[in-house]
């Protein structure tokens, strides 16, 4: 990362060359706790939406790239949004294996300038969603799910 006049940057990150300006302003915002229905603007300008759903087996949901489905009764505690920190965890496989995201920033190839950007969705102190990315994997839809939290990103 090289600083240069005029509020420029120039940026190596994973075999990609960036150039851009630099922000003046942070970008973290404040933890706040997540109504459902609800709406929110993401600091980098894109809009999350979240709904619950009650689920049928029988009935799918229409493929939307930037929806994610979480099985909502499996959810415990207060649901929070936030930005990301590298300590956090997640369930990234169906044996219950945890990680960092560090590691997912890591293994995503997400260049450092923005990882301090990454919203998550937390409930007891893990992350259940990492919203228009992923869910925390002992969340997903199962024949004993009734209702379906749907989380989605949308450009603005």
């Amino acid at each position: 990362h090289v600083d240069l006049p005029m509020d420029l940057f120039a940026e190596r990150s994973y075999g990609e060359l960036h150039l851009g300006k630099m922000k003046k302003e942070e970008t973290a915002f404040a933890e706040q706790t997540v109504q459902i229905p609800g709406s929110y603007v993401l600091p980098d300008g894109r809009r999350l939406s979240l709904s619950v759903k009650p689920y049928k087996p029988a009935e799918t949901f229409p493929k939307n790239p930037c929806e994610l489905k979480l099985d909502y009764g499996k959810i415990k505690g207060v649901i929070f949004l936030r930005n990301a920190r590298e300590e956090d965890s997640f369930i990234c496989d169906r044996e219950g294996h945890k990680k960092t995201m560090n590691r997912w920033w890591i293994d995503e190839k997400i260049p450092r300038r923005l990882r301090k950007e990454t919203p998550v969705l937390v409930a007891g102190g893990q992350i259940i969603a990492i919203p228009g990315r992923r869910i925390s994997e002992d969340l997903r839809i199962t024949g004993q799910t009734q209702n379906v939290l749907l989380v989605c990103v949308q450009e603005v």
